[in-house]
């Protein structure tokens, strides 16, 4: 098959980036620790910032998918290698976070209007487009991997009918129609700006990924860096105006749960465009160690089994029957869920992408041997 796009040959595309492996541990670790803490009522005890671990995820999201579509030979490999990547170990979390919820309704531990799995639940949950369908998510950090995936899938359109040469275009573009579709929806009420983000939730997280691609394209095309700054900084003001219109008809101060404020939402998701200034200047080396290495190897399963298991099922547990102080029940379920992620890394998500990895390359040569 012909390639659909044509590589650049700056060999930054084909280097392996240690600081962003260490940046997905940094942001694995944020959103563990933001929903451990938000098990307490009191708002002096949730780590806010945590909740930010997110929109660092999409923004490494963009930089190494756009990293990525450079060494797929077509579509149909992009699309393998994101399956291969994701599905396995999404699904084995899936079908364990599902069985410990059966089993903590049969032990009367969680209360079953909130928790209850049906068959339809839980076969909707494995495609990852359970909002569509439905139904509510199995453990909440769920939500943001239909937004990864309509990522892929805008991504993996461009490069079927050849437009990924045109990505800065394009994303300016949807970014003008994001902001119009934000202002519109508080002008005019029956406008349907609700539904729209219903249908394309990733319109209110696209602007984090597109600056993840400028700051790839800052790393490659270092020439045209000014402009991809600039586009940067509406991206990051694009970013704020959204999260301004989520969180106005809330009041946050009483509801820690969610998240920040306007405010410390700005702060933080400016140190994290900061982060990746930094790393795009090769200033960011001093993050790479074996721990943060360790935790970005690991950050999906984390990502994917930390909070139900952790959060709603070992620190209540331990608080409850052996009436264990928060502190110590935050340090074992955090000890708990790292171990059973290192373990998913190891023996499910590692093996079985380099297998459907194998299984591909076979098939590949089997349709040029035959073509």
């Amino acid at each position: 098959m012909k390639n659909a796009f044509k590589k650049e040959e700056n060999p930054a595309n084909f280097h392996r980036f240690s600081e962003l492996d260490a940046l997905r541990g940094i942001a694995a670790l944020m959103v563990v620790f933001f929903h451990f803490s938000t098990v307490r009522i009191n708002p002096g005890k949730v780590f806010l910032w945590g909740r930010a671990g997110v929109d660092m995820f999409f923004v490494i999201s963009g930089f190494v998918i756009f990293m990525s579509i450079n060494k797929a030979n077509n579509i149909n490999q992009f699309a393998f290698s994101r399956f291969s990547r994701l599905f396995p170990a999404y699904w084995f979390s899936v079908t364990l976070t599902a069985l410990i919820q059966i089993i903590a309704l049969k032990l009367n531990f969680v209360h079953s209007t909130t928790t209850n799995i049906t068959w339809l639940k839980y076969l909707t949950n494995l495609t990852m487009f359970q909002t569509y369908f439905g139904y509510s998510h199995i453990d909440q950090p769920y939500w943001t991997l239909l937004i990864e995936m309509l990522f892929y899938i805008g991504i993996a359109l461009l490069l079927k009918f050849n437009k990924i040469k045109n990505i800065f275009n394009i994303g300016i573009l949807i970014l003008f129609i994001v902001f119009i579709n934000d202002c519109l929806g508080h002008i005019f009420s029956t406008w349907p700006a609700k539904q729209i983000i219903f249908l394309f939730p990733i319109l209110n997280y696209i602007s984090l990924f597109f600056a993840g691609i400028l700051f790839y394209k800052i790393v490659t095309e270092p020439k045209n860096k000014v402009r991809f700054y600039i586009t940067i900084l509406l991206c990051f003001l694009v970013q704020i105006k959204i999260y301004y219109t989520i969180l106005s008809p809330l009041n946050v101060s009483k509801l820690p749960q969610y998240g920040l404020n306007f405010i410390q939402y700005t702060i933080v998701l400016a140190l994290i465009f900061g982060v990746f200034i930094l790393f795009v200047n090769k200033k960011l080396i001093f993050i790479i160690n074996k721990p943060m290495l360790f935790f970005g190897k690991i950050s999906f399963s984390l990502y994917l089994i930390h909070q139900y298991i952790g959060a709603n099922i070992i620190m209540p547990g331990l608080e409850r029957i052996m009436h264990l102080p928060i502190f110590i029940s935050f340090l074992v379920a955090l000890v708990v869920v790292i171990y059973i992620a290192y373990l998913i890394n190891k023996y499910i998500e590692i093996p079985a992408g380099k297998f459907l990895k194998a299984k591909f390359q076979k098939k590949s040569l089997l349709i040029t041997a035959n073509a």
